[in-house]
């Protein structure tokens, strides 16, 4: 699936935002994934899911952080 098929979509999965990115899924479940001691999200920046089972995010949400982040050309991992 291309980019711009993704984009499409209401809402997207866990490939299609790493494949946006540039990053592998992994990545993108750390960004989201809940530090055990404090609680906190490892990037709170980073859009929540809309549904945490299978990690499944809103399109909107996504290129909202993208635009925030547009004035690098490699998203920084946090």
């Amino acid at each position: 699936m291309t980019t711009e098929e993704a984009l499409s979509k209401p809402y997207l999965n866990v490939n299609e935002v790493a494949n946006i990115f540039h990053v592998q899924p992994n990545t993108v479940r750390q960004w989201v994934s809940k530090n055990r001691r404090t609680g906190l999200q490892h990037n709170p920046l980073f859009p929540r899911p809309v549904y945490r089972g299978k990690l499944i995010f809103r399109t909107s949400e996504i290129l909202s952080y993208q635009e925030d982040r547009d004035n690098t050309e490699i998203f920084p991992s946090p």
